[in-house]
């Protein structure tokens, strides 16, 4: 008898602290499940990140959208305002300057825009960017060093000022095969063309490079 009053206040005891785990996890954990945004299905998702404020930014292939735990606003070429409005809407990554407040959108095109995560609103606009560059290049990826942001596209690595002051820089040119992606450690930047070379590029030495071509290894 005395067993079985043991047993039956373990048994409570157990429950009552797996039913209180359980509540003080559910106080802290709140799962929300979005399928649809502004009535049309979430599809091709490119990139997602959240800014300070809390603000989430979801890149898409229709489009940019803010959602701010409510509601959701579209970036596009068509959106219903003109701070709302983007180059291209077919965004491919996001780059958050958090020092800024900046939220920089790029698309498959090369007409980057800029926007101020605290007001929503879109601030730069590099509509004739592509005119900088021989022929139509599409984004390949970007990657940051410090202050300094840098943008790939198919014929070489271009300089974006983060303060907004300055136009676009080409700093290194790709003349053989085609950009694919970029990446960064330190001060050296790293990129990988379509004929097998790795371009290994110091930003603090004006760009000077040294060239391993993987396919000769």
């Amino acid at each position: 008898m005395h067993f079985m009053q043991r047993h039956c206040v373990l048994i409570a005891i157990s429950s009552f602290w797996q039913i209180a785990l359980v509540a003080q996890t559910s106080s802290f954990l709140h799962l929300k499940y979005i399928n649809r945004i502004a009535q049309t299905p979430i599809t091709n998702i490119r990139d997602i990140l959240q800014d300070k404020a809390g603000f989430t930014w979801i890149a898409t292939q229709d489009g940019l959208f803010r959602y701010d735990s409510r509601s959701f606003t579209l970036y596009n070429t068509n959106a219903a305002r003109p701070r709302w409005q983007i180059p291209e809407p077919d965004v491919q990554e996001l780059f958050y300057d958090s020092g800024r407040n900046n939220l920089w959108v790029f698309s498959i095109s090369t007409n980057p825009a800029v926007i101020n995560t605290l007001s929503g609103r879109v601030i730069k606009k590099y509509n004739n960017f592509e005119n900088k560059l021989n022929k139509t290049q599409h984004y390949r990826g970007h990657t940051s060093t410090g202050n300094q942001l840098y943008v790939l596209f198919g014929n070489g690595l271009w300089l974006l000022d983060v303060s907004l002051q300055k136009d676009p820089v080409l700093v290194y040119s790709i003349s053989n095969g085609d950009a694919r992606f970029v990446f960064s450690k330190g001060n050296m930047l790293y990129v990988y063309s379509t004929d097998g070379s790795i371009h290994l590029i110091n930003s603090t030495k004006n760009y000077t490079s040294t060239i391993y071509n993987v396919s000769k290894l």
